[in-house]
């Protein structure tokens, strides 16, 4: 039986090693075991100098070498990050990442496709996303290839509005202001990447009013909502709250 032992590391050393991932390697054991072995084997051949080091994106098969630099325009300011040490390190700042997607993650950038939003200056100087350097078949297989992959996923249930609605009432105790239900709303739907448009508060309190038997907007059917207080004031409260 083999032992077993258990260590913490840091979320970019999590990535880093699944970023040298080969096929067939299932766990950190297997990647770990193989670039051990080649270090044990002949350390000296191992030893990269800052010259030398980079970051190796394996999954798109592009080599940043060392001193590389990208840059990005967030709220009319520009962003530059450079390789340091076989990390991205975002230039003016304490920040460091070990991939594209992280450093986009370190900026509060979710959900986007880091590898179109960050550019670099090719040999004539022309700003260029990142995405180019990408082998053109992963680049065909990101564009094109992409949709048909999607659609063999299974389906995941539809959340609705007024599901929205309900959830953020529960987690406000089951009664709360219109201001309050709109924001708790708006952090839901954008966490679970969901669309939060400026109509929002229009669709909530719509929502609210069609499942509701004290409004005369009421739909039947599903009367999850009641009117707390007076009319007019914007508190609202679960019909039915077990919490």
């Amino acid at each position: 039986m083999r032992c077993v032992r258990q260590i913490l590391i840091s979320t970019n050393v999590f990535a880093m090693i699944w970023s040298v991932r080969q096929s067939g390697e299932e766990s950190e054991d297997q990647i770990l075991r193989r670039i051990l072995a080649d270090f044990v084997s002949d350390p000296r051949a191992n030893l990269k100098n800052e010259q030398t080091v980079g970051i190796m994106d394996r999954r798109n098969e592009v080599h940043f070498s060392e001193g590389f630099e990208v840059f990005r325009n967030m709220a009319g300011k520009e962003v530059c990050a450079v390789v340091q040490g076989g990390e991205w390190w975002i230039k003016g700042a304490q920040t460091r990442a070990a991939s594209l997607n992280g450093l986009s993650r370190a900026l509060s950038r979710n959900n986007e496709n880091a590898w179109q939003v960050w550019f670099y200056l090719d040999d004539h100087g022309k700003r260029v996303p990142v995405s180019s350097l990408r082998p053109r078949k992963k680049r065909s297989l990101s564009r094109g290839d992409r949709p048909m992959m999607e659609k063999s996923r299974p389906t995941l249930p539809t959340v609705r509005w007024c599901d929205d609605v309900r959830e953020a009432l529960r987690v406000l105790g089951g009664t709360a202001r219109l201001d309050d239900i709109y924001v708790t709303v708006e952090k839901q739907r954008s966490q679970a990447g969901r669309s939060t448009p400026t109509s929002l508060p229009a669709v909530v309190r719509k929502e609210l009013e069609q499942r509701s038997s004290d409004s005369e907007a009421f739909l039947g059917g599903d009367d999850w909502f009641k009117i707390a207080g007076e009319k007019g004031e914007g508190i609202w409260s679960l019909r039915f709250h077990s919490d």
